[in-house]
């Protein structure tokens, strides 16, 4: 395997808050335990499969929570490694680095793209130096909730959820059976994506924590571009 580089550009972000009421679902767990499930109202996206719906409701939430977290994101075509940071604070800050391009945005500042081995930083927010890696900068919230709706469309049976223990977080997950095989999400219960395994690509979460650390979460958002 060998660990990926990739280079900067433009573009921009999106933000999404979710109310919820709970209501008790059964659901295929670890000890075969219920489960809490957010209940649909008009505002909540739902697929009709109660299992993945326990994960698609977490991951709504992750737009609008403060956290930090650390991951490594594995892409099968071409084996490749590659380590990635995400910190957010609410809807004021957010910063994403993955390989050596970061991404800067949020309420409170003008977005931009950045080249953490040159230090440069243009304008906008771009997914594109990072499309090889089959993942765009809010592979940890929205396009996590864009995947999971995609592929519970195409499932080809019920999809069946469990508690694991990721990244020192305690997840929820959803295995969804889809033609030739499966995709697993795993969602902390800050909504925030704590795995992902799919034909294309593997996302571990590593590292997590719902406070902005100097070590992790500070440096991504304030600290230097060059070395981040």
């Amino acid at each position: 395997m060998r660990d990926a580089t990739v280079a900067p550009v433009k573009r921009l972000g999106v933000a999404l808050a979710v109310g919820v009421t709970m209501a008790l679902v059964p659901a295929c767990m670890e000890g075969k335990r219920p489960v809490l499930v957010p209940a649909a109202d008009a505002s909540q996206r739902s697929t009709g499969d109660a299992a993945i719906d326990v994960v698609l409701r977490r991951l709504e939430l992750a737009e609008t929570t403060t956290f930090e977290a650390r991951y490594q994101i594995h892409t099968l075509l071409g084996d490749t490694i590659t380590t990635a940071e995400a910190a957010q604070d609410g809807l004021k800050r957010r910063a994403v680095r993955v390989g050596d391009v970061l991404y800067r945005d949020g309420t409170e500042r003008d977005p931009v793209t950045c080249s953490t081995a040159t230090g440069a930083c243009e304008p906008g927010l771009d997914d594109a130096p990072i499309a090889s890696l089959m993942v765009t900068r809010t592979f940890f919230s929205t396009s996590a909730v864009a995947r999971l709706e995609q592929v519970g469309r195409v499932a080809s049976g019920p999809a069946t959820v469990e508690d694991r223990e990721l990244g020192g977080a305690a997840a929820v997950c959803v295995t969804v059976p889809v033609s030739g095989g499966a995709t697993t999400f795993c969602a902390t219960p800050e909504g925030v994506l704590a795995g992902y395994e799919g034909a294309d690509t593997r996302i571990t979460l590593l590292e997590y924590r719902t406070e902005l650390t100097d070590g992790l979460g500070q440096r991504l958002l304030t600290g230097a571009v060059a070395g981040s």
